[in-house]
């Protein structure tokens, strides 16, 4: 009897243990599920943002270079998703002509047309015909490309007096050249500046197209006469660039410039073309830097500038570094870019975007038509009042927004990047002389 309730207590003792282990192993295997499935769907998030960025990578790529939406216009506010009719560009099919165009401003050259000796009489009789003082006339365009040389020939005059102080031969004065002794005319000059830098076209084609012509000209004339040239533009450059320092508002951007040069401590061919432009003037510096030490040699040290920029953190260095403060004012167009991408990565978000840059389309229009009017004037007044309103009621939305808890990723990081940097968006309000957007500063490929 004893010796049964000693085994039996023993048996509860190991089974006690027993139940003790699984549940311990059971903690720890749902411990290592929960982990798994935290996992996981950190997985899942990450395959989804990699998606994202594969899709938006695609419609860089591959996708349309234009923001606007077909069938929708997005500056007029208009979040009911009603589409407009989509209008092929062109002329309509059916539709009447503008007729031929005038070209009354080019210069004439007169060509008259004759009949031969032989064709001037009559096939059956022989007889002469009578010419009439009325002709035919009609137009065609010609364009002739044609290099030659000019000689000048300037008048020599003798003397008539006895007078010792004038010399005995007066010969006319040799025309002002570009560049002194040259062989090359100052319209050569200007026409090769313009097919260079207007038109983009390297030297060796210009050679090429004047060889054609008739002209033979080594490369190495062409580049020396240029370096003679650089050095007469440099004090104009530098006037330029003076002028630059002294504004109140400037538009500044960078963009990406490949120079094939190598230089000591850069392994790349990428430089940075930075462009500096006021309403007058406009500056442009190839830099193999992008930091903030390469505008910091534009912009005045005056008080109250106003810059207009991205949201490139070289210029909020250049803001926090200026002796005397500068604001930032911010693009609009960048924000605007910002939700058109996370439309493109995200569909889910393709509504909330929409409605996003419905919103920010109504404040360019607003502000177009407060613009339109005198300061002074009360639709001014109004259209101010009407730009304030839309302004706050965009950043109660923001705040709103922000403060959801179900807020997808993609969007809470462009609604911070719009509070961020609400000041310098919202400049021009006060500032209604500052633009939107940046888009005078931004350098054209």
């Amino acid at each position: 009897m004893c010796t049964e309730r000693c085994n039996i207590r023993k048996e509860y003792q190991e089974l006690k243990i027993r139940i003790n282990t699984l549940n311990s192993d059971v903690q720890y295997w749902r411990s290592r599920f929960k982990d798994r499935i935290g996992r996981e769907e950190a997985l899942k998030e990450k395959i989804k943002e990699l998606q994202a960025k594969l899709k938006y990578r695609e419609s860089q790529l591959f996708g349309k270079k234009r923001e606007k939406r077909s069938g929708i216009d997005c500056y007029a506010g208009n979040n009911n998703g009603n589409k407009q009719e989509s209008k092929k560009r062109g002329r309509r099919k059916g539709s009447p002509g503008h007729g031929r165009k005038s070209y009354d401003n080019l210069d004439v050259e007169i060509v008259e047309h004759a009949l031969s000796d032989e064709d001037k009489k009559c096939p059956v009789c022989g007889k002469p015909f009578r010419e009439l003082t009325i002709t035919e006339e009609s137009e065609e365009i010609e364009w002739e490309v044609n290099v030659y040389r000019k000689r000048h020939k300037r008048k020599r005059y003798a003397r008539c007096c006895d007078c010792p102080q004038t010399p005995s031969i007066i010969t006319a004065p040799v025309p002002d050249k570009l560049i002194p002794k040259g062989l090359f005319s100052v319209g050569f000059w200007t026409k090769l500046l313009i097919l260079k830098y207007l038109f983009q076209l390297p030297l060796s084609r210009i050679i090429q197209k004047l060889s054609l012509q008739g002209l033979e000209i080594s490369p190495g004339t062409v580049t020396g006469g240029l370096q003679k040239i650089q050095m007469m533009m440099t004090p104009l450059y530098d006037r330029i660039v003076e002028s630059v320092r002294q504004v109140s508002h400037l538009h500044i951007d960078e963009s990406r410039w490949y120079v094939f040069e190598e230089i000591a401590g850069k392994d790349s061919y990428q430089w940075w073309i930075w462009v500096f432009s006021t309403s007058n003037a406009v500056v442009y510096v190839i830099d193999p830097s992008r930091s903030s030490s390469v505008p910091v040699e534009y912009v005045g040290q005056g008080e109250g500038i106003i810059l207009s920029v991205d949201r490139y953190s070289a210029y909020k260095k250049l803001a926090r570094e200026h002796s005397n403060g500068l604001l930032l004012a911010f693009c609009w167009s960048h924000v605007r870019r910002d939700f058109f991408n996370v439309m493109k990565s995200w569909k889910e978000l393709e509504n909330w975007s929409f409605k996003w840059i419905d919103r920010i389309g109504e404040l360019y229009k607003i502000n177009k038509e407060r613009l339109s009017y005198s300061q002074d004037s009360e639709d001014y007044i109004k259209s101010d009042e009407q730009l304030r309103v839309a302004i706050n009621k965009m950043e109660e939305v923001r705040d709103q927004e922000l403060s959801e808890d179900n807020l997808h990723p993609a969007g809470k990081k462009v609604l911070i990047s719009l509070e961020n940097h609400w000041e310098g968006l919202t400049l021009f309000v006060d500032h209604p002389h500052i633009p939107m957007d940046n888009s005078e500063g931004t350098p054209t490929e």
